[in-house]
């Protein structure tokens, strides 16, 4: 006990005036916890703990080479394509006939048909069911659907011949463009557009 009243003394006289306004037994218990080799081991092993909890910083690879394996977000991929990726093409109306669901050749019976010359691919979410063969609108698939949604008719006379030019829809009126234009919302928001519908070059 003398040793520690002489080992106060001395931080006393080491410490500022306005420090040492510190009641004694405040600072005994503060020399007892400094001095403990139990409280250093737990100071220690707390202050690995929160090192261990921080997030390390990231690394900054060379600007001269590219990772070869998947390692981080900035990875090469092998190839940029693909098997199923849909490639944005221009159909004309012969090329998109086909993909009326019936030629399983054809990418797995892929049915596309046109609106407002843009095509959309309506094989998925549940589109083989209402335009593959016997769907109730499989009269368009194939086919440029405007004229026909615009009236709301499944009639032959309602497809314009593959060798004739792109319907120019200029004789709607106002109700039946407001027809297309739902449906074509309707399409923009369910399928995948994936072309132009053009005339033949």
């Amino acid at each position: 006990m003398t040793d520690e009243l002489h080992l106060l003394g001395a931080i006393m006289r080491s410490i500022p005036g306005h420090l040492a306004t510190i009641p004694d037994h405040v600072r005994m218990t503060s020399i007892h916890l400094a001095t403990n080799p139990l409280n250093l081991s737990l100071l220690v092993l707390v202050l690995f703990l929160v090192y261990t909890l921080l997030p390390s910083p990231p690394t900054i690879p060379d600007s001269k080479t590219l990772p070869t394996r998947p390692t981080s977000y900035n990875w090469r991929p092998v190839t940029h394509v693909s098997e199923n990726a849909i490639v944005w093409t221009e159909w004309t109306p012969k090329e998109l006939a086909p993909f009326d669901g019936t030629n399983q050749e054809l990418q797995d019976g892929r049915i596309l048909f046109a609106i407002r010359r843009k095509v959309y691919d309506v094989s998925g979410a549940g589109g083989k069911t209402f335009y593959g063969p016997g769907g109730a609108y499989s009269i368009f698939a194939g086919r440029d659907a405007s004229r026909g949604l615009a009236k709301q008719s499944f009639d032959e006379d309602m497809l314009t011949s593959l060798d004739k030019p792109i319907d120019p829809l200029d004789d709607l009126t106002k109700a039946e463009w407001d027809n297309l234009r739902d449906w074509e919302g309707h399409f923009q928001n369910k399928y995948i557009m994936c072309g132009d519908y053009v005339e033949p070059k």
